[in-house]
């Protein structure tokens, strides 16, 4: 296996034989990156599933998580910062320290 493939890991999502759902993620040192995502919004619940599913199978090792990097760029800075994932997730899941 290349090192790129021991890296980045990818979630792709069919319904019905079509691709519905992509997503590209990265872990390495302690950081989980979320590289790409791309879905067809139409299917609903399938950018929640992306994120979670890619979180589960390679992310769960990571101390800190990166949903993409803004560039500087404001709208998706804008959009980053009203995702409000600490509140949005904290009141959906149940968290437990590891040690």
């Amino acid at each position: 296996s290349s090192a790129a493939s021991d890296v980045y890991k990818r979630q792709l999502v069919r319904v019905e034989g079509k691709m519905a759902g992509l997503c590209i993620v990265s872990c390495r040192n302690g950081l989980g990156v979320y590289q790409y995502k791309n879905a067809v919004n139409r299917i609903k619940g399938i950018n929640e599933y992306l994120l979670r599913e890619s979180f589960e199978r390679y992310l769960q090792s990571a101390d800190t998580i990166n949903y993409t990097e803004d560039m500087g760029v404001e709208n998706l800075r804008y959009y980053k910062e009203h995702m409000a994932p600490a509140h949005t997730l904290l009141s959906k899941l149940t968290l437990t320290e590891r040690g």
